[in-house]
């Protein structure tokens, strides 16, 4: 899968993501408890099996260029600048919906620390994910679930993580309930 390949696909699965409305819904559910973020969860992949389904394939094949990447540049494709010869787009919130993103990566276990390239600029590393991270606030209501993103992932490995700083959790969705109440400040803080 050619880095072009990989941006148009997302561009696509985001596009009918947004018609389900599922990360606006994810965020509601959020608002409650952890218990309503997995039923929206479930409820979306019950009404939606065929989209879920190329959601799933569709990390499984990203996941395996990530790695079989010595680097991870082989996922990379948003990058400060646009370089279509090498396969870097801006995250443009006019052709990537954030709730529909969001609900991708969280419902497939999709690390998209990837998808953003790894820039150095004075001996530091900088990523910039932060249009992202804006649309987030912006659709969600929440700076605490911005704030989350951009340093941490709704992942296994995150789950563990959190558990030495202690905050033990079973799944992501009661953490996801959890960020957006902001009992995570501390964590990202």
């Amino acid at each position: 899968m050619t880095k072009q390949h990989i941006y148009n696909t997302l561009v696509s699965l985001t596009a009918e993501i947004k018609t389900t409305d599922v990360g606006l819904k994810l965020f509601e559910a959020a608002k409650s408890d952890g218990q309503k973020v997995k039923e929206a969860s479930e409820s979306f992949m019950a009404e939606h099996p065929e989209l879920y389904q190329k959601m799933c394939s569709f990390a499984t094949d990203y996941n395996k260029i990530i790695e079989e990447s010595e680097t991870g540049n082989d996922a990379e494709i948003f990058g400060l600048e646009k370089d279509e010869e090498n396969g870097i787009f801006i995250f443009d919130l006019n052709v990537i919906d954030a709730s529909s993103y969001f609900a991708l990566t969280f419902l497939t276990g999709i690390d998209d620390s990837y998808f953003f390239k790894l820039e150095v600029d004075d001996d530091e590393d900088i990523t910039d994910h932060s249009t992202y991270l804006d649309g987030i606030e912006a659709v969600s209501g929440s700076s605490n679930l911005a704030d989350f993103l951009g340093c941490a992932f709704f992942n296994e490995e995150e789950l563990e993580c959190l558990k030495e700083h202690g905050f033990e959790y079973s799944n992501t969705c009661d953490l996801l309930a959890d960020v957006f109440a902001g009992k995570l400040r501390e964590y990202v803080g």
